[in-house]
């Protein structure tokens, strides 16, 4: 009957991988919205009724139905739209819209809208308001193609608006993980395999330099391999008996030392 099983306690280590943690690249693709901080004074803005310039803000009202928009080219979906207000005058009913409309080839398809007036905002204070569109729609947002984002005064209602905003999240890919080695090359399994030999399974092995050596009971070296990085499964044919392995990479001294033996 053929011999198949190591008669002497095997040395045996579990892996241990170390992974770097993820690194993140960013994609920030920054402001959808143009000359929105009004540097450029009102280039690439439409305008109704009474909208003026107060420096590099824009100054809408006090004419009921005065607006400012901007139409926007762009099929992506999670956005958030947003501004700086500066109210200067709530009067009585007054208030302004905060809206957006969604285009779908040339086509109004929906859109939504916040009225804000003196309840829900202070006059003479900057005050940022922003909201993501699927949140103000309520629904799942619908395919389109265009936005429209603007802002429309009503009755006697004078404000300023700075810093207008159609931004989507920073998307972010992982970098590829770096490796990093934390023990030597290590003999995972040994056995007796069914022709009565040798084999041995070895773990992290290096780009090169995987020694591999065996010495007899008296010393005397009876095998050595340098076994490739790329098949790190080693057979060796021995007579019965037991012996010493023994692996090396760079240094002189061992990097592990076992034995393993057949009757």
């Amino acid at each position: 009957m053929k011999k198949r099983w190591l008669v002497l306690p095997l040395f045996t280590v579990i892996l241990i991988l170390t992974l770097i943690p993820a690194s993140f690249i960013s994609a920030n693709p920054g402001n959808l919205v143009t000359n929105g901080d009004f540097s450029d004074g009102l280039i690439n803005w439409i305008t109704s009724l009474d909208v003026n310039l107060i420096g590099e803000t824009a100054r809408v009202g006090p004419t009921s139905g005065s607006y400012l928009l901007q139409d926007i080219n762009t099929t992506q979906k999670n956005l958030t739209y947003s501004v700086d207000v500066y109210p200067e005058s709530f009067e009585g009913a007054s208030y302004f819209k905060f809206a957006f409309g969604l285009f779908k080839n040339g086509g109004w398809i929906d859109g939504r809208e916040q009225n804000y007036d003196g309840t829900s905002l202070s006059t003479g204070v900057w005050t940022n308001i922003s909201s993501k569109l699927s949140e103000m729609l309520g629904t799942e947002l619908p395919d389109f193609d265009k936005v429209r984002i603007y802002v429309q005064t009503y009755w006697t209602c004078i404000a300023r608006f700075d810093n207008f905003k159609l931004t989507y999240p920073e998307t972010t890919t992982t970098a590829e993980p770096v490796w990093v080695r934390t023990m030597s090359m290590t003999c995972w399994q040994v056995w007796i395999n069914e022709d009565n030999n040798f084999q041995f399974i070895f773990w992290y092995p290096y780009a090169d330099n995987n020694w591999v050596k065996i010495y007899d009971m008296s010393g005397k070296l009876v095998y050595e391999i340098d076994m490739p990085y790329d098949n790190p499964n080693l057979i060796v044919d021995l007579p019965d008996g037991m012996y010493t392995v023994k692996t090396f990479s760079d240094q002189p001294e061992p990097t592990q030392t076992f034995v393993i033996g057949k009757p």
